[in-house]
């Protein structure tokens, strides 16, 4: 009987191991500092002027920003930016209309811009900004 229970608890240790170590490697992992910068077109703090929801059962929704100081490359004056897509794990905490953020983009085929390392690509910064002219 102990031999059983032994053999049943060693299976079942494991097993649950096994979910778990898959659990985390399915975890968004936060990049360092450069690798955000060096894979990003524009870099930049920005206000959310508008929100364009997506009124489709797939896809995502698009913050319009416009750059107020400008860190990496030349952004347009008006920058679409996509969140609220269809990965909970790349989410970013944004975007609401008025408000600043620090920004780590990159543009996808479509000519929209993604956060670069999903919800590690956008910062809040909870300051009034006014755009750059």
């Amino acid at each position: 009987m102990k031999t059983f229970m032994g053999k049943s608890l060693a299976a079942t240790f494991f097993i649950t191991s096994l979910f778990a170590t898959s659990a985390f490697s399915l975890e968004l992992k936060k990049w360092p500092l450069e690798e955000k910068v060096a894979s990003s077109d524009f870099v930049f703090i920005g206000s959310v002027v508008k929100i364009i929801k997506n009124n489709q059962d797939f896809g995502y929704d698009l913050a319009v920003t416009t750059p107020t100081e400008v860190l990496k490359g030349t952004p347009p004056t008006e920058v679409n930016i996509i969140f609220n897509g269809s990965i909970p794990e790349n989410q970013p905490s944004c975007c609401d209309t008025g408000k600043s953020y620090l920004f780590f983009v990159s543009k996808n085929p479509k000519g929209d811009y993604y956060p670069v390392n999903g919800r590690y690509g956008v910062y809040p910064l909870g300051v009034a900004t006014k755009p750059v002219r």
